[in-house]
C-alpha cells in the first residue's frame, strides 16, 4: 500500500514538474538573433530590428542603400538563399545570366531591377568597396533578428534604408493561377513587400519606423512599385514591426 502511494506522489511530482517546465517553454519570448554584416566596414553604425510575424518562414530577404533621390548605393545585407545565387550569375554573360536568373526576378523584383541598372557586371549584388558574398550574405534568420551594418558609403545629405521581403515557396493562387496567363515561377507567386526609412545622418542617435511603401511586381518583370494597400499578400504579415536605430 505504502509502495503505491509513493509511486503515486512521484508520478504526480513528475507531471507538475513537466507541465511547469512546458508552460514556461510556452511563454518564453524567442531569443532575438544578432547579425553583422559587412563587418569590416567603416562609417555610421545602424541596427535594423526586424519583429517577426505570423508569416515570417524563412522568407528571403535583402536590404540596400539609396540615395534621397533613389539612387543605388549599394547592398548592406541579403540572405543566402538568393545572394549567393545572384553572386554565381554574375559570373555568367549578362544576357545568360539573365535568363537563368528569371525566376529569382519574381522573388525581389524591385531590389534586383536596381541592382542590374546600376551595376556594369549584371545581376550582381554589389560592386562597392570589392565586396564579397562573404561580407554581406548571410543565411536567413530563423526569427526576429537585430542586423548590424556600417554605411561605408553614405551619400551626402539624406539617404535611405529598403528592405524587401518575400516568402519563398508560398503559392499564392489569389495572384497566380489561370488568371493571369503568366506562367507560375517556381520560387515565389505573390508580390514581395518593400519596406523605408529615410535618414538624416546628422540627427544621431535616432530611432525610425520603416514603413511599407508598397508591394513588387509579382511577374518581376520590371521595378514598378505597387501601392495599392487592398492587395493581399502574405508577404505583408512577414514582419510585424521593423525599426531602423542610427547611430549606435
Amino acid at each position: 500500500m505504502k509502495t503505491n502511494i509513493i509511486i503515486n506522489l512521484l508520478l504526480v511530482t513528475f507531471l507538475l514538474v513537466f507541465s511547469t517546465q512546458q508552460l514556461k517553454a510556452q511563454n518564453e519570448i524567442p531569443p532575438v538573433e544578432k547579425i553583422e554584416s559587412n563587418p569590416g566596414g567603416q562609417g555610421l553604425l545602424m541596427t535594423l530590428k526586424l519583429e517577426k510575424g505570423s508569416a515570417y518562414n524563412h522568407p528571403l530577404i535583402v536590404v540596400w542603400l539609396e540615395t534621397e533621390d533613389g539612387e543605388y548605393v549599394e547592398t548592406l545585407f541579403v540572405t543566402e538563399t538568393i545572394g549567393k545565387e545572384m553572386y554565381k550569375q554574375a559570373n555568367i554573360s549578362s544576357e545568360k545570366g539573365k535568363e537563368e536568373s528569371a525566376d529569382l526576378l519574381a522573388a525581389l523584383p524591385y531590389w534586383i531591377h536596381q541592382c542590374e541598372n546600376n551595376n556594369s557586371n549584371g545581376l550582381l549584388v554589389s560592386n562597392q568597396n570589392n565586396l564579397s558574398a562573404e561580407d554581406i550574405v548571410r543565411p536567413t534568420p530563423c526569427g526576429s533578428f537585430d542586423l548590424s551594418f556600417h554605411l561605408s558609403n553614405c551619400p551626402a545629405g539624406n539617404c535611405r534604408i529598403l528592405i524587401e521581403l518575400n516568402q519563398i515557396y508560398y503559392k499564392d493562387k489569389y495572384q497566380y493561377g489561370h488568371h493571369s496567363g503568366e506562367p507560375e515561377p517556381l520560387t515565389s507567386a505573390q508580390p514581395s513587400i518593400i519596406y523605408e526609412a529615410v535618414v538624416d545622418p546628422h540627427i544621431l542617435p535616432d530611432s525610425i519606423s520603416m514603413k511599407p511603401i508598397g508591394l513588387g511586381d509579382k511577374t518581376g518583370k520590371t521595378r514598378i512599385l505597387q501601392t495599392n494597400p487592398k492587395t493581399t499578400t502574405p508577404s505583408k504579415q512577414i514582419a510585424s514591426k521593423i525599426t531602423l536605430v542610427v547611430g549606435q
